[in-house]
């Protein structure tokens, strides 16, 4: 964007033509342009009280409609002059401090966002013509009006991005989580850096490069594991035959004849084999409910695509969810006892949804289950 700098001239006004120029600009909502703006402010480099001055700037046009009361774009025919004194500007922006006001306005005239439009003395005044204001000096809106849709532009690009990462973060959390379930068989410059991958993703300046990255390396020491888990200990690493554990001779043979009167003491015993209860085997009315509950959760659905079979399988994906929204395991404990697991996952879907809006989300969980220190710990098992 280019840098306007503007000083008054003592003999007249620093602009010729105060009245702002019909420049090609589309049309635009102010709640849109906000919306981008708050979106995308820490790539072009405003703080929250550049925002809150560019949203009160903004609040002084004449968008709504007579009529109806329905909000309008901003379009060129607009007067897009702010001749408003500082002192109303403050009053509107939560009372803040004049001085604090013109250091915003000063950095917002840098990065080529607003321009100064100044009279010989400085004042910011209506320029009227039959009883019709038809220009004005003040702080000219114009600038960021033109840089509307590449801001527009540029907020969707980094909700694609953030879309992306949250995916990408799910994944890697899952694969973190399996990974450690086979701690045991990770040698210990692995295991910690299995371990620090969770505070990794964690971090609210991830990009999307790292995590890419993260999730290869992931990837790659899951395959290494699975292959070392594949293999059977009687079975040889290179040619895949069975070793053999039979008596080579008829003194080992008899051997382990003895053997196996002694453990029978004398008797015919007879091995009763245990009942195998398949624990993937649900009833047809919890499986339905389940798959209602699935389709309930739509933001959880997409980045899980194969859904809950079980008790134990929506368990696993209520930590998951809960590590990728940045929940604890000791609140999400706690507010399971109070929802229930049904509820609760239902509640993490719309935290997810609402991840940019909801700041704090350990504390809006629990004022969802209405918490208190009475609350004892679910069902929920500590993870790994």
């Amino acid at each position: 964007m280019k840098t306007i700098t503007s000083a008054a001239c003592s003999a007249g006004a620093q602009v010729s033509c105060v009245q702002t120029e019909h420049a090609g600009f589309r049309p635009v909502l102010r709640r849109d342009l906000m919306r981008a703006l708050r979106k995308c402010r820490s790539k072009i480099g405003l703080t929250t009280g550049d925002v809150l001055v560019v949203d009160t700037l903004l609040s002084f046009l004449p968008c709504r409609d007579t009529k109806t009361g329905a909000e309008l774009p901003v379009d060129p025919s607009f007067i897009l002059v702010i001749y408003a004194s500082n002192q109303t500007i403050c009053g509107r922006a939560n009372n803040m401090c004049e001085r604090v006001l013109r250091r915003h306005v000063s950095k917002l005239v840098k990065l080529g966002l607003l321009r100064r439009r100044d009279s010989a003395t400085r004042k910011r005044f209506p320029i009227k013509s039959n009883g019709k204001v038809c220009a004005a000096y003040g702080l000219d809106l114009t600038p960021l009006l033109l840089a509307a849709d590449n801001i527009v532009q540029m907020a969707a690009d980094i909700e694609l991005e953030e879309e992306e990462i949250r995916g990408l973060r799910a994944q890697a959390l899952t694969l973190r989580a399996d990974l450690l379930k086979a701690a045991h068989t990770l040698n210990d410059e692995i295991l910690e850096y299995v371990t620090q991958a969770k505070t990794i993703l964690r971090r609210s300046t991830l990009k999307l490069r790292e995590v890419k990255s993260l999730l290869t390396r992931l990837k790659e020491i899951s395959e290494v594991q699975d292959v070392s888990r594949n293999l059977n200990p009687t079975e040889h690493p290179c040619t895949g035959e069975i070793k053999a554990n039979k008596p080579r001779t008829a003194h080992d043979r008899k051997h382990v004849e003895s053997a196996k009167e002694s453990a029978g003491n004398g008797q015919n015993v007879r091995q009763v084999e245990s009942q195998k209860t398949d624990t993937l085997k649900i009833s047809e009315r919890s499986e339905a409910s389940l798959l209602e509950l699935w389709n309930d959760c739509r933001e959880i659905a997409e980045l899980f695509p194969k859904p809950p079979k079980s008790h134990q399988d929506l368990e696993t994906i209520v930590q998951t969810m809960a590590n990728y929204v940045g929940i604890g395991w000791e609140c999400l404990a706690k507010t399971q006892a109070r929802l229930g697991l049904s509820e609760l996952l239902r509640s993490l879907n719309y935290i997810a949804e609402n991840a940019m809006r909801i700041e704090r989300p350990e504390a809006y969980l629990i004022s969802l289950a209405g918490h208190n220190r009475s609350i004892a710990y679910g069902s929920i098992r500590k993870p790994l």
